[in-house]
């Protein structure tokens, strides 16, 4: 909220979500008002997870209603403008300290999950990506099969470290996202048809059935996870059953 200025938020029990503001004043934290619930326009069951931004003018978390990860826009009568809807379910979110991208992980082998992810589950493939608000860029971070990554976090730098359980015990990795490929998903979502084709046949042959309703983030982000060789011999197999 400024250099001596700062609020912090709470998950109020399952009853919404309260922000308190705070300010340094001679070396000590002073509470400038009392704890008050946001987004007070909408239900408080409406969302959760919520996540604020460095400068806390926002709120990212998962719509209950739409069962997609969205982000608000806090307002000064505490009510919440909605302002980006990510099209598909994520973990909690975390900004950068530029409060222009944030990172998240999701569950790349049930792509189709409307359940918001609250703990990461070893019986899921869970990946890390980052998403930038203003060019809507998707970046996969990790490309995780057989365990999971979860928790990112930026760093002040724009890199972000994150955490790996495997067989039990957890590591933490720090990772530079500028340095991943992108997945190329500007402004609409628009996908090349090859690596939507690709994402929805890997669906359809390795996944849950037959389904129309991915969304072009999701097909493309696990088309790009696969290398030639597993597109050639996923196509050879399954291609003609798929379109028919």
């Amino acid at each position: 909220l400024g250099p001596t200025k700062f609020r912090i938020l709470t998950d109020n029990g399952g009853n919404g979500a309260k922000v308190q503001d705070l300010e340094i004043k001679e070396n000590k934290i002073i509470p400038i008002g009392d704890a008050r619930l946001i987004c007070t326009n909408h239900s408080p069951q409406d969302f959760n997870l919520p996540m604020l931004p460095k400068n806390g003018r926002l709120v990212v978390g998962f719509d209950n209603q739409s069962k997609t990860t969205k982000i608000w826009k806090i307002e000064d009568d505490d009510s919440c403008t909605p302002i980006k809807d990510l099209g598909f379910a994520t973990s909690k979110a975390d900004f950068n300290y530029q409060n222009n991208k944030i990172v998240f992980h999701i569950r790349t082998d049930d792509p189709l999950s409307r359940e918001y992810i609250s703990t990461p589950m070893p019986k899921h493939a869970q990946n890390v990506f980052t998403y930038d608000l203003q060019t809507d860029e998707l970046r996969r971070i990790t490309n995780l099969t057989n365990t999971n990554a979860f928790y990112p976090t930026f760093l002040p730098d724009d890199t972000i470290v994150y955490g790996v359980l495997k067989d039990g015990v957890t590591t933490f990795v720090h990772a530079d996202p500028s340095k991943t490929r992108s997945l190329e998903l500007a402004g609409t979502f628009s996908v090349s048809p090859a690596a939507d084709a690709l994402g929805r046949l890997w669906v359809n042959a390795c996944g849950r059935g037959k389904v129309t309703n991915l969304e072009a983030p999701i097909s493309a982000s696990i088309a790009r996870g696969m290398n030639a060789s597993q597109c050639r011999r996923l196509v050879e197999t399954y291609w003609f059953d798929f379109q028919g």
